[in-house]
This record gives structure tokens, sequence and C-alpha cells, in this order.
């Protein structure tokens, strides 16, 4: 993103940003993981952390290079969930 603030405001672009977190192997990330209360499986909710810590770094370049205002970010997902997910009433 920082290599647009040089690109004329008007020239739109597409980004896709795919991240495989939460999927399985489900594994703790290599580095800043945290404790959980009890309800939660830490190994997952770990996995989770991280998929925020990305968003968030994607969206603090947009702010960073002035182009928050004018993007539309999408969020999709794949099958669902399995083992530790629940789509209920949904099914794939």
């Amino acid at each position: 993103l920082e290599r647009r603030v040089n690109v004329p405001k008007a020239s739109p672009f597409f980004i896709y940003f795919s991240v495989q977190n939460v999927h399985t192997p489900y594994e703790l990330p290599p580095n800043g993981v945290q404790e959980f209360p009890r309800m939660w499986d830490n190994v997952y909710a770990n996995m989770l952390v991280a998929l925020d810590r990305a968003v968030k770094n994607v969206t603090d370049a947009l702010h960073r290079t002035g182009l928050w205002g004018d993007t539309l970010i999408l969020f999709s997902s794949d099958n669902g969930g399995i083992n530790r997910g629940n789509n209920y009433p949904l099914r794939g």
C-alpha cells in the first residue's frame, strides 16, 4: 500500500488478501501467544488473535497512506466451521 502513495488517487486498485486462520491444522501461532479464560480453546483463540492482527496490519496501512476513506473491505470465508466451528442453523 505504501507504493500507492505516489499513484494518482483516482486510480482504483484491487487487493486480494487471503489468510489461512482459523483453519486446519489447529496450531499455536509462532509468537504472541496469550492465555484465555477456560471457556476458550487456547489454540483456537490464539489463531483468532493472529487473524485480528493481520486485519489490523492492513487497516493501519490504509490509514497511514490516506486510503482508508476510499476503501471497501469485504470479508468472506470458505466452507465454514468443522470440529470447533459451528454454523448452526446453516449447512454446507
